[in-house]
């Protein structure tokens, strides 16, 4: 996926047009299983078409605001996907809450929004592999208006190949409200995506900080919008995982 340029409220996903936003290293439609890397699979960062429609449920569906989107690097980027009774109450609720100290990353894989992310990253690197739109995990991850979003970004990387799901490390979740989250995290994007035809990435290795917003609709959590929001990865260890 592309990283978004000038941004400060940007809609992601993730690639290597994608980053965005995300089958096997196969290039099977299944290759649905990952296996985590072996020991010392730790990477540093570096320093510094189809016309299926996404099936998801009507309540997840929000709105979204004006705008052209901006594609830039690997990521997806397009205008905030706001849910306007969400993102009202939080702007008036000055109560949102976050770890006060640094957490290993392994403390927040439980977490449903950083669940959510997983699953949405492992069914774009799929749906890319499998040069097809019709991804469970992919449609499970997010609302309808971010799916869009995302969807020519995908296409646009339909024929190269991910090795696994995007890899990314969390660095933090902040609590905005009982059913609504945001997950700051650190992606390897672009840099995963690869040339079936060299085995080489699409673009040079870059690891880029992004935030995503979800929300708790009924029982699922699903992905709002992500923004890119500047900041540093130097030093945040990214692992990555493959398809069998």
């Amino acid at each position: 996926m592309t990283r978004p340029k000038n941004a400060t409220k940007t809609v992601l996903l993730v690639g290597s047009v994608l980053t965005g936003l995300l089958l096997s290293a196969c290039g099977g439609a299944d290759g649905g299983s990952v296996t985590p890397p072996v020991a010392g699979g730790t990477v540093s960062p570096s320093t510094a078409g189809e016309s299926e429609a996404f099936a998801t449920d009507p309540a997840a569906t929000a709105s979204t605001s004006s705008g052209t989107p901006a594609l830039s690097g690997s990521a997806l980027s397009s205008p905030a996907t706001s849910e306007a009774a969400a993102t009202d109450a939080v702007a008036a609720t000055p109560q949102a809450t976050t770890n006060a100290t640094p957490r290993p990353p392994e403390y927040y894989e439980s977490d449903p929004g950083v669940k959510v992310l997983r699953l949405h990253f492992l069914g774009a690197a799929k749906a890319v592999n499998a040069r097809s739109l019709n991804i469970p995990e992919l449609q499970r991850s997010a609302t309808k208006e971010f799916l869009n979003h995302v969807a020519p970004l995908l296409r646009k990387e339909f024929g190269m190949k991910y090795p696994g799901p995007i890899p990314f490390t969390t660095r933090s979740v902040t609590t905005l409200a009982p059913d609504y989250k945001q997950v700051t995290y650190c992606v390897l994007d672009p840099g995963w995506l690869l040339n079936p035809k060299t085995g080489k990435p699409t673009g040079a290795r870059q690891v880029t900080q992004l935030t995503a917003r979800v929300k708790k609709f009924g029982s699922t959590w699903r992905i709002v919008e992500i923004n890119s929001v500047g900041g540093t990865c130097a030093g945040v260890p990214i692992k990555e995982e493959r398809f069998t």
